[in-house]
């Protein structure tokens, strides 16, 4: 299906790991379908990516906050000593986006949870799975701030489902205030779920998300695993880099194209990652064994173990539990599941397609 016209349409994710970079690559991969003049506006990890995935189309550089967790506190306090300059970030973003909508003829901008990136002359899209955060002491503050942040935007897209039974973000995108205009378009991926037998025996490790949290567990996972009897292959989400190194059982590398990634997990019997929201939508679609290590202190992986603890395909492991990954693995090897009754259907690029299709038509 083509619309008329070539509409020009601004995509700009989150730079904080690669999974808000990752879900925009259905949304980008329909609007092209679509006949749209897609920009991407990105900085850092997300924008080496995102060029990696569309070279072919025009990038712009989008600064972003850079984001980090400190080693002497909690996730969730670091993000809260943070404000000042989320604060600030945002309007660091306002003044580009309105230098760019000047000299730039678009007609919509998609913004992957950055909420300066919208404009008052343009339509603009947010897509978020949180609506509202969880677990946190003072989470009343917060909420209030995303819900003023979002109501600045014309529509709201949810990538989950819109009955709460078959969420997969539980309350996060299930509040009791929501915004005015949202959509539930269903869970996004990168990947493609294709009945594929077990051919490897290497084990996948995939590790995303901010420094210098991410090389704590990364160097706690080598630990751990490089003494054991099966194989594993560490993908450390640095689309920046192009580095692979070996150490006994284990291969490292620092990243994998979509379609060596999605082979290898297709491919693979269980999986070891880290608990945030995308990989849970990657690894429900490819309908894999996961084991999920919550990065601690961060209040929104915490609540989704919690949340999916009866989830069949998904185990979630403590990180201060770690030691215990070792004969936890054999456990999952061995678990066995009924596909037909684990996940449901998503038909999730059915429903990108028509959600694609909707949102270039509105007025």
């Amino acid at each position: 299906m083509n619309l008329k016209g070539h509409p020009k349409v601004l995509v700009s994710p989150l730079n904080w790991g690669l999974g808000h970079a990752t879900r925009c690559v259905p949304m980008v991969r329909e609007l092209i379908k679509l006949n749209a003049e897609v920009v991407i506006g990105a900085d850092g990890n997300a924008a080496s990516f995102l060029k990696k995935e569309f070279p072919e189309i025009e990038h712009i550089c989008l600064p972003d906050i850079n984001m980090r967790y400190y080693n002497k506190c909690s996730a969730s306090t670091s993000i809260i000593l943070q404000t000042p300059k989320i604060i600030l970030q945002i309007a660091k973003e306002q003044k580009l986006v309105r230098k760019l909508v000047k000299e730039t003829n678009f007609d919509m901008i998609i913004s992957d949870n950055r909420y300066g990136v919208r404009s008052k002359k343009v339509k603009s899209i947010i897509i978020t799975h949180q609506l509202q955060i969880k677990g946190s002491f003072f989470q009343f503050l917060p909420n209030f701030f995303i819900r003023k942040q979002l109501h600045k935007f014309n529509q709201c897209l949810i990538p989950d489902f819109k009955a709460i039974e078959h969420s997969l973000a539980g309350e996060l995108s299930h509040p009791k205030q929501k915004h005015e205009a949202i959509s539930y378009i269903g869970p996004l991926s990168r990947f493609e779920f294709r009945k594929t037998p077990t051919k490897s025996n290497q084990i996948p490790v995939v590790i995303s998300g901010p420094e210098p949290l991410k090389t704590k567990i990364i160097n706690r996972l080598i630990e751990i695993l490089q003494n054991t009897e099966w194989s594993f292959i560490f993908i450390l989400g640095d689309a920046t880099s192009n580095k692979t190194t070996n150490q006994k059982n284990l291969q490292i590398v620092s990243h994998l194209e979509t379609k060596e990634l999605e082979a290898l997990i297709l491919e693979s019997p269980i999986i070891i990652s880290t608990g945030g929201y995308s990989s849970i939508m990657d690894y429900s679609i490819l309908k894999k064994k996961t084991i999920f290590i919550p990065f601690p202190g961060q209040t929104e992986q915490e609540y989704l173990a919690k949340f999916h603890k009866n989830t069949e395909l998904f185990t979630f492991l403590n990180f201060n539990n770690c030691s215990e990954l070792a004969d936890l693995i054999p456990k999952k090897l061995n678990e066995k599941n009924s596909l037909a009754e684990c996940i449901q259907n998503f038909e999730s690029t059915s429903r990108v397609s028509k959600c694609i299709s909707s949102i270039l038509k509105l007025k």
